[in-house]
């Protein structure tokens, strides 16, 4: 059964395909997610899918089906190049930010993969952003902080 990811700010949502068109970002694909706006702006070439797990953009249009119909894990390597099972329990997350501290990707990072998963962060990020590992809750709370209209 896939996870219900906790719904994404506007912003997370406009950086992320604003990482699609940056040629320092490793990012080709974003899924948005039941809950979560889609962008004001698609770029033109992109290809958009309606999925069992939420609307996809992506470079790449061999990944629809797979995040259609694929694993948990099949989805993050999809997306991120990482996956790692959630169930299994997480304390850190590998976040890509753009250059406003605005997160593109955030990777839960299986205890013993920090240095694995920050390496794909950083890959992620587009030009004048960074990665940095942050504690589990954080990620949470500053998500749902974006989401109130706080950040």
């Amino acid at each position: 059964m896939p996870n219900t990811p906790t719904p994404e700010p506007r912003a997370y949502i406009e950086a992320q395909v604003a990482a699609l068109l940056d040629p320092n970002s490793a990012r080709d694909t974003v899924l948005v997610t039941p809950g979560s706006p889609m962008p004001r702006n698609i770029p033109r070439g992109l290809t958009v899918a309606e999925t069992s797990r939420g609307v996809v953009i992506t470079k790449d249009p061999r990944k629809v089906d797979l995040i259609d119909k694929g694993t948990d894990e099949q989805v993050g390597q999809a997306l991120f190049g990482y996956a790692y099972d959630q169930r299994n329990g997480y304390s850190d997350v590998a976040t890509a930010e753009d250059a406003n501290g605005i997160p593109v990707a955030e990777l839960a990072v299986k205890p013993g993969d920090e240095q694995k998963a920050m390496g794909l962060a950083e890959m992620l990020a587009p030009s004048g952003g960074r990665a940095k590992l942050t504690p589990r809750m954080g990620t949470v709370n500053k998500r749902l902080q974006g989401l109130m209209g706080l950040m």
